[in-house]
């Protein structure tokens, strides 16, 4: 099992690699979360985690992409692409 400790260094490590490689961490990322859903369907006790950080991962370097080249969005827009 783990504990506070070791969650919160994961979650530190997956989201500062997330930030220094955006791409690599959208595809890596994504893999993790459909491997971990998978295995929260077979009930594995690893699964929630890596489907948790596999989002992470996913969702941050999807943000730190679009934040670096311009394209995030904010509320204000009025539909994606408007520019």
């Amino acid at each position: 099992m783990w504990d506070l400790t070791t969650a919160l260094q994961a979650t530190a490590v997956v989201a500062a690699g997330a930030l220094a490689v955006p791409p690599v961490a959208r595809g890596a990322g994504g893999f993790c979360a459909v491997i971990g859903l998978l295995g929260v369907l077979q009930g594995r006790t690893w699964a929630p985690t890596v489907a948790a950080l596999g989002l992470l991962a996913w969702f941050v370097g999807h943000w730190s992409f679009a934040v670096r080249h311009g394209r995030a969005l904010s509320v204000g827009d009025s539909a994606v692409g408007d520019r």
